[in-house]
Order: C-alpha cells, then sequence, then structure tokens
C-alpha cells in the first residue's frame, strides 16, 4: 500500500492504485542496495516503465525518471533526477535504521494536448482534446520500497525463540518477518541461553554456529529471492557483497546456499574443530 499522498490530478496518472492507463504499469527495481563503511548508501536502480506514452515523452525528453528518498527516523528528504538505469550514492549520516524510496515519472516541460490510446476510456470521452500537463507536473508513480540499513554479520539478524509447538531436540526457522526466527522447545531455548554466554572459545558455544545458525542461514540464502525487502535479507546482501560473491546468480545461490552459508560464517565447522580441538588440549 503506497504512502503517497493522493490528490485529484485533472489529467491521467498512471499508477498501481488508479485505472487510468489500460495494460501498463510503473516501479522501479533495486538489484543491490549496499552501505559502504558507514559513509555512503549506494542504490542500484532500474525504472521498469511499460507505456509506449510515456516511454516516448522520455526520449523526446520532454519527461524524466525521478526517485524521492525519504528516512522517517531523521525526517530527510530528497528528490533525484535519474536514468532508466542509475546509482545513487546518500550519505549514509542523514538516514537511520530505513530509507523509503518512491520512483515518479515526471514532465521537464508544460505540455499541450496530452492524450494517448492508452488511457482508459473514460478520459479519453472526458477531454478527446488531451489535457493540459504543467512542468514537473507527475506523470507515473510507482510503490514505496523500503531498504533496511544495516551492515553487520549475519548472526546479527537471527532470533531464537521459544516454542512450544516443536518437538524436542528438533527446531524450525521462519523467514516471513523482517528477521529471521529459529523456534526451539522451550526447555532447549533455556539450554541455548546458557551457551551463548559462554561464547568466548567455549566448545559449545562454536557448537551452535555449524549445529543451528548454519541451517538458518542457508535457508535464509535459498530463500533471499523471495524475501528481498526485510531486514535480514538486506544485511546476507551485504554480507555476499563483502564477501565477494555480490554478483552471485540467484539460481546458483539457491542450488548451493550451504556453500555460501559457510563461507558467510567463515566455515563454522572448522571453528568447532578449533575449539574442540584446544579443549583437549587443555584437558
Amino acid at each position: 500500500m503506497t504512502t503517497w499522498h493522493q490528490r485529484m490530478l485533472p489529467y491521467p496518472l498512471l499508477a498501481a492504485w488508479t485505472e487510468d492507463y489500460k495494460d501498463s504499469s510503473f516501479g522501479v527495481d533495486v538489484p543491490e542496495a549496499v552501505l559502504n563503511d558507514g559513509l555512503q548508501v549506494k542504490v542500484d536502480l532500474v525504472f521498469r516503465l511499460y507505456s509506449d506514452t510515456l516511454r516516448g515523452l522520455i526520449e523526446n525528453e520532454e519527461a524524466k525518471y525521478a526517485i524521492e528518498v525519504s528516512c522517517p527516523r531523521t525526517f530527510v528528504r530528497s528528490t533525484h533526477v535519474t536514468s532508466e538505469q542509475d546509482t545513487l550514492l546518500l550519505d549514509a549520516s542523514e538516514y537511520e535504521e530505513e530509507i523509503l524510496i518512491t520512483p515518479y515519472v515526471v514532465s521537464t516541460k508544460a505540455l499541450e494536448e496530452f492524450r494517448s490510446s492508452e488511457h482508459a476510456s473514460e478520459w479519453r470521452d472526458h477531454r478527446p482534446e488531451g489535457f493540459s500537463i504543467p512542468t514537473a507536473g507527475i506523470l507515473a508513480v510507482g510503490n514505496n520500497m523500503r531498504i533496511i540499513l544495516e551492515d553487520s554479520g549475519v548472526s546479527s539478524v537471527i532470533d531464537l525463540l521459544a516454542n512450544t509447538n516443536v518437538s524436542e531436540g528438533t527446531f524450525d526457522v521462519q523467514l516471513d518477518d523482517e528477521r529471521i526466527k529459529i523456534h526451539v522447545p522451550i526447555a532447549e531455548k533455556e539450554k541455548i541461553e546458557a551457551v551463548r554466554t559462554r561464547r568466548g572459545s567455549s566448545v559449545e558455544f562454536a557448537a551452535l554456529f555449524p549445529g543451528l545458525y548454519l541451517h538458518a542461514v542457508a535457508e535464509g540464502l535459498r530463500n533471499l529471492s523471495d524475501h528481498e525487502n526485510t531486514r535480514w535479507a538486506f544485511t546476507m546482501r551485504n554480507a555476499l557483497d563483502r564477501s565477494g560473491h555480490g554478483g552471485v546468480d540467484m539460481e546458483l545461490l539457491r542450488n548451493d546456499a550451504l556453500r555460501y552459508a559457510q563461507d558467510l560464517m567463515e566455515q563454522p565447522v572448522g571453528v568447532f574443530l578449533t575449539a574442540a580441538m584446544s579443549s583437549e588440549e587443555g584437558d
């Protein structure tokens, strides 16, 4: 559901919540959004405009793509004129936790007798001579897209929850939330929390990563494309980029999720074995 302020415009508007255009649509994809060293937010943009009329205006430089960027936490709001495929570099200090981007197509000049066979019949019948569009008039608007800003390890977006419906000795992984949820039996949740407090070189603590968290990360990577706008997905994409796998094909990632998960977690089986051997030598 878009949060764009609804206005009654005296001309057709291409948007998901109107029926002003036939068989047309507009939106933007964000193939990558990365927080670089805490200084810049790099946002790649690819516009999806399925309207010959509006694409013609853009080709004739009578209209442009634009992006509105805002942050609910800091109240920063800015507008950027862009191309069909572009990259925004934003000052990370102006944003906190998340940013919202909203795509537009706006006119670059006043347009007279603006009409199209793509317009719904009600609009064509209402003004067969066409419409007057002012300079910077909004011609199309897409739904908001939320980007979560997080630059930390993948385990930072995993929560451990007690669940009475999970059988003893097992666990379930839930991906349909901003953070990945690992559900375990109540009694075992208490034992796991006791182990987590040991941290450091504890063998028991090291065992949690290949035994529990690795499976959750692998499941997340395997289903990354189905949960692109979640906080955990953003964090995993950042982790993939930092580990040199930023350009990995989604199909390859899905089929080989376990291998990539081990890379992101810095080979947890090896960490566990190192801790185990060290413990034996100490004995």
